[in-house]
């Protein structure tokens, strides 16, 4: 949504909650003001603009509880894969928190 231009995913969520059925985590950094958006701005989840800990933090208010995928925008597979590691851990860790903060 970001990439686009059109919205807060965050409050996508409260709109779309009774239709939500699947998650992709995934970031992106907002382009500075001029510039135009591109692909290299997607980055790790949790490095971007999204709000990774209130992204989770709403799906749990809602009560989604399907699956949370990860993607992951790079050409180099090896780095993908890398990255992808990366982002569970970062998933995993915001779960914890959120978790253990209740």
């Amino acid at each position: 949504m970001l990439f686009y231009g059109s919205g807060d995913p965050i409050e996508a969520i409260e709109v779309l909650k009774d239709y939500i059925i699947g998650v992709h985590c995934k970031d992106y950094k907002l382009p500075k003001k001029g510039e135009k958006p591109t692909f290299e701005n997607f980055v790790l989840f949790g490095e971007g603009d999204v709000g990774a800990e209130r992204f989770i933090r709403k799906l749990k208010e809602i009560g989604y509880k399907g699956p949370l995928t990860i993607e992951r925008e790079v050409l180099n597979l090896e780095q993908q894969k890398e990255d992808m590691i990366k982002i569970k851990e970062t998933i995993e860790k915001l779960r914890e928190k959120i978790l253990s903060s209740d």
